[in-house]
């Protein structure tokens, strides 16, 4: 539920609601406690404790040292086939760097060669009406082109 306040409006629970789940909660709760129908498994009658498998027996600490031992070899042998797997793929990896490295440079010389020799064929022509003032009468009127270089 919504109630307005002077800073705003705020969410509050209901009462019932509030009761209920504080209820249900405690009933949770001591459900929870409870083990083999007594508090806390107080009184003896848990008898929830997993029951040995035919067969298990205790570890020595001699078993367990050999046990951690083998799985610390476990470890270091995935350890150094990972290692290997990614130094296999990084040497894939730096070989596919190169061959791009090479083709950018070709495509950087052919790039480099189009433009010297685009601007070889490329004149810029300016009519001779641009540059010089017209002609006066007194003068044969010519419309040839004067040609600038080029770049």
């Amino acid at each position: 539920m919504r109630i307005k306040t002077s800073d705003g409006e705020v969410n509050v629970t209901p009462q019932g609601q509030g009761t209920l789940a504080l209820v249900l909660g405690a009933v949770g709760t001591l459900g929870t406690l409870m083990s083999g129908g007594n508090l806390l498994g107080l009184g003896g009658g848990n008898n929830n404790r997993p029951q040995p498998a035919e067969g298990d027996r205790p570890v020595t600490r001699y078993e367990m040292g050999l046990i951690r031992e083998s799985i610390a070899k476990d470890t270091e042998i995935a350890m150094l086939k990972g290692q290997q797997y990614t130094d296999r793929a990084m040497a894939g990896v730096q070989q596919q760097i190169g061959m791009q490295q090479t083709w950018n440079a070709v495509q950087q010389q052919n790039i480099a060669m189009m433009k010297k020799q685009l601007g070889d064929i490329t004149k810029f022509v300016v009519p001779i009406t641009s540059i010089d003032p017209v002609p006066t009468t007194g003068t044969t009127t010519q419309t040839t082109q004067q040609q600038g270089g080029g770049q």
